[in-house]
């Protein structure tokens, strides 16, 4: 496919006098053509498609086609099917009554053409660059919050992870060694492995289960030892379905030399295996990671969503960022924030819940002129959850002598300063003296430690100031009014899920997950910028008709 890019097509005359008079008031999509135009040209694809070959559909087409599915929760079959057969859609397209459109697959290539040229923010950032036009965007005050994405997949128990890995890597090699696949496996596999892994087909008992998980492990080794002593087919190690077989190995199982000299395979205990950010979930999904956040668990991504909340204009959607499950929240607003002031959409006030709120944080924000509010985690220490005990906020520091007073009025003996590596802004910690501890009435309120001594440990200077400046904001009567706003990303993020299908990944690959996001929400910008010049305005939060009776405090 070529691009040969041609001046945008004016709606025909037929199709439009037939949307006036089928639609007199519009929808959704006449209205967004008839106040941004054609939103996107072929111009901004040209990277995407060789010079030379058969002519490419118009990619500006392409590219609403592909919002427009988030718009109305459709397939690659129905959107197709929807611009051959849509009056709305052929208006927005600019298309004759009698177009036929294109085949379904052409969709998903395009789809590949952008996630391949890492382009799939265009798309978002071309639209929010329409509603700047307008006058739409107004960037002074955001609010940021995520929610899970569960991934394409289902999810497997490790006896169902450590077979369909290996038949997965049987049915890559399959493709490109038959002969010399069928000369080194055992006449067993074929019954073993000639079809995907269901709970269903596995034994019940846990010693049946343990003994198949025993030889699926020899397996395994089995098949990576052959490849590796033959010298012709040691590159086939390094092809992802194999790469992922040595992954899943190298986590689910351990090799012990025994006294004998032979060496045994056996299953690694529960609480052996590596951390859930880099333990694999499924062979079909190589980035899903398996998460939990309070009560809600799920194997996948996460996404970030951050949005306008100025009454004065649309809430509109200024950045989407998808990550790992595993990845904390707090790591991601250093990321919005460089994004955003990158794109000349700098917040004067950025809204966030404790999850986004750090230390760090506040100072980083401090230096960009963001002004970032939130509540602070409360502390996780045994004395901030006793009620007579002494936490941090019990203790004098004097910052120019490098030292600590205690509520009983002695003084730190030790003062060090490190970096974290994880932040490399420095720490303090720092310790009393074994005999002042010791001897110290107060002791079983303040240390809990087998030494009896104390020891201290907080940031550095400007950002133990900054935390403290956060916790007093937080304290004051009328932080709640300026924090209140930040709710109204929940409403987001449910219309997301409800309407847009954020939440459930339709593609593999968090590539593809992120053009999905990216996707969605261009579509509720569109949604809400449309409403908002055909003058339609937010609703507040619905009351029952019972819960207005309630008496006013």
């Amino acid at each position: 496919m070529s691009l040969h890019a041609a001046p945008l097509a004016e709606i025909p005359t037929r199709t439009a006098e037939l949307v006036r008079i089928i639609l007199p008031k519009g929808n959704t999509i006449t209205q967004l053509r008839d106040c941004f135009g054609a939103v996107y040209s072929d111009d901004q694809f040209r990277s995407l498609y060789p010079t030379r070959g058969q002519p490419a559909y118009a990619p500006w087409r392409l590219a609403l086609v592909t919002i427009f599915q988030f718009l109305e929760h459709l397939s690659d079959r129905q959107a197709a099917e929807h611009v051959r057969t849509r009056l709305d859609w052929k208006y927005a397209l600019a298309l004759e009554l009698e177009d036929l459109g294109f085949h379904y697959s052409v969709l998903s290539e395009f789809r590949a053409r952008l996630v391949a040229a890492d382009q799939g923010e265009m798309l978002f950032n071309t639209f929010l660059q329409a509603c700047r036009d307008h006058h739409l965007l107004k960037p002074g005050r955001q609010r940021t919050d995520s929610t899970h994405v569960l991934a394409r997949m289902r999810v497997l128990n490790r006896l169902e992870l450590i077979g369909e890995t290996l038949r997965v890597a049987l049915d890559d090699l399959a493709t490109v060694i038959p002969e010399t696949l069928c000369q080194v496996i055992p006449a067993a596999w074929w019954a073993r492995y000639g079809r995907r892994v269901e709970e269903g087909s596995l034994p019940h008992s846990e010693p049946s289960r343990s003994e198949l998980a025993q030889t699926i492990g020899e397996d395994g080794f089995f098949l990576m030892t052959s490849l590796l002593n033959d010298t012709a087919l040691n590159p086939l190690l390094d092809r992802p379905a194999l790469a992922m077989l040595r992954q899943v190995w190298l986590q689910q199982f351990q090799r012990e030399l025994s006294g004998l000299g032979v060496t045994q395979i056996k299953l690694r205990a529960q609480e052996d295996t590596p951390p859930a950010e880099s333990r694999r979930c499924t062979p079909h999904e190589a980035e899903a990671r398996a998460s939990i956040k309070r009560h809600t668990r799920w194997q996948g991504y996460k996404v970030h969503f951050t949005e306008c909340c100025d009454e004065a204009g649309p809430r509109l959607i200024t950045h989407v960022k998808t990550t790992p499950a595993t990845q904390p929240d707090v790591q991601v607003n250093d990321t919005i924030q460089t994004e955003l002031i990158a794109r000349a959409l700098r917040p004067e006030t950025h809204l966030v819940d404790a999850g986004y709120l750090s230390g760090d944080g506040l100072v980083e924000s401090q230096a960009r002129g963001i002004d970032l509010v939130g509540p602070l985690r409360e502390s996780s220490s045994w004395q901030s959850r006793t009620a007579d005990a002494f936490d941090l906020s019990a203790f004098v520091i004097q910052w120019e002598q490098r030292q600590v007073t205690c509520p009983s009025g002695q003084v730190s003996t030790m003062w060090s300063e490190r970096s974290l590596s994880w932040t490399r802004r420095p720490a303090v910690q720092v310790k009393f003296s074994a005999s002042s501890c010791r001897n110290c009435s107060l002791q079983s309120r303040c240390t809990r430690a087998k030494s009896g001594v104390r020891t201290l440990g907080f940031p550095d200077r400007v950002t133990f100031e900054a935390l403290q400046k956060a916790r007093e904001r937080a304290g004051q009567a009328d932080f709640h009014l300026a924090y209140r706003d930040r709710a109204g990303i929940e409403a987001t993020v449910s219309q997301g899920v409800r309407r847009f299908g954020v939440r459930v990944a339709r593609y593999r690959g968090r590539a593809k997950v992120a053009l999905q996001e990216l996707s969605a929400a261009t579509a509720m910008n569109m949604v809400r910028a449309t409403q908002w010049l055909a003058g339609e305005r937010p609703e507040s939060t619905y009351r029952t008709q019972f819960a207005r009776l309630q008496p006013a405090h």
